[in-house]
């Protein structure tokens, strides 16, 4: 599977830094899209289409970023499931149950 973790922040997140290692050694393609424009963002990811694209959501990465980017993702990449994971999943899953979000992680 073709997997795209997307990052609006340009610090390193551990944790989806040992994602990817555990994936890619499950035999999954991992890549890190890293910018601040959700044009940018969409527009790398029409240029290599994955199969799943990932978000975290901590203190750092507001929700409504990250929903506002998955419905795009949906809307503009329908073949592109989503995935959301992180901190504010884990505490307030109510919130990411929204049109555009495919699956959320939580723990």
């Amino acid at each position: 599977m073709k997997i795209t973790f997307v990052q609006r922040d340009v610090y390193d997140y551990v944790g989806l830094m040992q994602l990817a290692a555990v994936l890619e050694q499950g035999g999954h393609q991992c890549s890190v899209i890293v910018d601040f424009s959700d044009n940018a963002i969409l527009r790398r990811l029409k240029a290599a289409p994955p199969d799943l694209a990932g978000m975290t959501c901590s203190a750092g990465v507001s929700y409504t970023d990250a929903l506002r980017i998955c419905a795009r993702i949906k809307t503009e990449l329908p073949g592109v499931r989503t995935i959301i994971g992180g901190a504010y999943p884990t505490l307030y899953p109510e919130i990411f149950e929204a049109p555009g979000l495919d699956f959320m992680c939580r723990g």
